[in-house]
């Protein structure tokens, strides 16, 4: 936004306050996709901890850094540990 004001050749407070504009409209937007993040993040951790507890070991840093959801997650967790069930 701020480049395609520049290029109007507008006063540096207009180019700033257009820009403080912006930053404030998206702002709940930028809020509610941090906060989806940390949900995401810490659903993770506990699903690690769980799978650990029954014996199925997964990468939780490439879970997260990936963007792998909780849901793919899970599957994986409860695949590999009926797998394990069905080696016994």
């Amino acid at each position: 936004m701020g480049d395609n004001l520049l290029r109007l050749n507008l006063p540096a407070k207009v180019v700033s306050a257009a820009t403080e504009a912006h930053l404030v409209a998206i702002q709940p937007y930028v809020d509610a996709f941090v906060g989806a993040e940390r949900t995401r993040v810490c659903d993770l951790i506990t699903l690690a901890e769980q799978a650990r507890k029954i014996g199925v070991e997964m990468d939780l840093l490439e879970a997260i850094t990936e963007g792998a959801s909780v849901d793919d997650v899970r599957a994986y967790v409860l695949e590999m540990a009926a797998s394990e069930r069905g080696q016994e």
